[in-house]
């Protein structure tokens, strides 16, 4: 998510003939603040009444993996010279070990809560959770690792092979592919069941994000004019109101995560004061959870019943939460490196 924005940077200013200079796009990081506010909404909303205006939320991990790709892309054309071995290593220590850390922060935060609310299980402690994950949210780290260290060698055909325009036909026959394949019917156990189903939904993304960082150059050149970047978001929006209309649909709440992204491509001035909410973003969407269950846990205990006046209270104040502790942990370069990609 946030891994491949830092490192293009990076790469950046390390240029044999001086620092490069790079176009950034800070939108781009504002929207992913967006689409980690709309997952918090997501797991927020217990209340039947509400319940449909989750899948509205549900552009936020397509443009996560979409934009997760077209960084990939973009660090490659400006680092050619990257190794797959040596990218697989850093995919894995700033994705994977937050993973890690993260998964233990939420099993001692169960074990907590499983002393003071009676009425939850312990959580059990299975190999699976090393790639399922320990809550909801934690599978897309995994997941994504899994997609960069695949999508790195058909990138280095794309940027240095000329053959951009095969790799973008192999993304949309992944897309539509994985659209068209059915979910495995066999039954596994319940945490790798619901990473398989998870993943599965998220694979047109990928092949999606693969063929927009193939061709990326042509597409920011078109999309850097104010007139595809209304259309582009006037089309976003009218994805969330198909969503919020006739529920979830994995092709549209793909092509939302896109459109999404197109529009923030357009060059707006003040923009630059955005460029720094990468980190946000990422931490927002780790930790969220944690707030929710916490105030969802003592909100039932004080005897205050399922609303949507309730989940409202819970999103907001998970949001201000969550964005307050990632405030507290990049004040510490340690707590950022093992906490945050």
């Amino acid at each position: 998510m946030t891994v491949e924005f830092r490192e293009i940077a990076q790469a950046d200013r390390v240029g044999s003939h001086g620092p490069a200079q790079r176009e950034r796009l800070p939108l781009v990081e504002l929207a992913r603040v967006i689409a980690a506010i709309a997952i918090i909404w997501i797991h927020a909303v217990e209340s039947p009444q509400l319940d449909r205006t989750t899948a509205m939320a549900r552009f936020a991990v397509p443009f996560f993996v979409i934009t997760s790709l077209v960084f990939l892309g973009e660090s490659l054309r400006r680092r050619p010279d990257q190794g797959w071995t040596e990218y697989a290593r850093r995919r894995f220590m700033r994705l994977y070990v937050p993973f890690l850390v993260w998964s233990v922060i939420y099993i001692l935060a169960r074990a907590v809560k499983h002393l003071f609310v009676h009425d939850t299980s312990p959580l059990r402690i299975r190999p699976n959770l090393l790639w399922a994950g320990v809550t909801e949210q934690l599978w897309f780290l995994p997941f994504l690792l899994v997609v960069l260290v695949i999508a790195f060698p058909l990138m280095r055909l794309a940027t240095r092979c000329n053959l951009a325009w095969l790799v973008a036909i192999i993304g949309v026959a992944i897309c539509f592919g994985a659209l068209i394949i059915p979910t495995p019917s066999f039954v596994l156990d319940g945490p790798t069941t619901f990473f398989v189903a998870t993943a599965m939904v998220a694979v047109p993304s990928a092949g999606i994000g693969l063929t927009i960082a193939a061709i990326f150059p042509p597409i920011k050149r078109f999309a850097q004019n104010s007139i595809v970047a209304l259309i582009s978001a006037a089309v976003w929006i009218g994805t969330l109101v198909a969503l919020l209309i006739h529920g979830r649909n994995t092709l549209l709440e793909t092509f939302s995560g896109l459109f999404l992204l197109v529009a923030c491509l357009a060059p707006i001035s003040g923009a630059k004061r955005f460029d720094r909410l990468g980190p946000y973003a990422f931490g927002i969407y780790l930790c969220h959870v944690l707030w929710i269950e916490f105030i969802q846990a003592i909100g039932h205990r004080a005897g205050v019943h399922v609303s949507p006046a309730f989940d409202l209270a819970v999103g907001i104040l998970a949001t201000v939460l969550s964005i307050a502790l990632v405030a507290v942990i990049l004040r510490s370069k340690t707590a950022s490196r093992l906490l945050l990609p």
